[in-house]
């Protein structure tokens, strides 16, 4: 037996609670029924109540920005773009330039090595290019032992340069490096 709840789009039908609700005729076609109906996956007044609100709020908010995609701006062309950007945020060179300054390049040569690393990352990736190195690998192209590389990948992360999106096994015949992602 069907029974319409209180709440809008909450129907109940043998002790559970669905949501139903028809699309709206300006969005059919992002569709291929004519309404929803799911199961809210309660027998309780006050919990499909709540879910229906939010379910509602979600959906509303969602085709807000459906149509708003479809929504033609008049005299784009009138638009007038500013070209100049106030950002004083540094540079990630800048940044780093600034950081083996007040580190003091020469005391330490791991420095040296996050600067040898980073160009070389530089050179060969682009910004939001992901990339794989084994400490083997990054070793070699740093010009260090394979003991340094934690270090200096760490440091260049903390500067922002790099972001590890993915940790590899640890050992020395898993064959399973460090995914990172160059993100300046």
């Amino acid at each position: 037996m069907r029974n319409k709840c209180v709440a809008n789009h909450v129907m109940k039908r043998d002790g559970r609670y669905y949501y139903v609700r028809h699309i709206p005729k300006d969005l059919t076609q992002h569709y291929t029924i004519q309404r929803l109906c799911f199961s809210l996956k309660t027998n309780s007044d006050s919990t499909a109540i709540r879910y229906s609100k939010s379910i509602t709020q979600r959906l509303d908010d969602y085709w807000f920005g459906i149509r708003l995609k479809n929504i033609d701006v008049p005299s784009v062309d009138k638009v007038k773009l500013d070209n100049v950007i106030n950002d004083d945020t540094p540079k990630i060179s800048e940044a780093l330039e600034l950081y083996l300054k007040l580190k003091g390049v020469g005391k330490d040569t791991d420095d040296k090595n996050v600067v040898f690393m980073w160009s070389k990352i530089k050179r060969r990736y682009v910004t939001n290019d992901t990339f794989v190195w084994t400490n083997k690998i990054a070793a070699k192209e740093a010009h260090c032992s394979k003991s340094n590389v934690k270090t200096i990948v760490r440091k260049l992360e903390k500067l922002g340069a790099i972001t590890c999106t993915q940790k590899g096994k640890s050992g020395s015949f898993t064959k399973r490096a460090n995914l990172y992602r160059r993100d300046v």
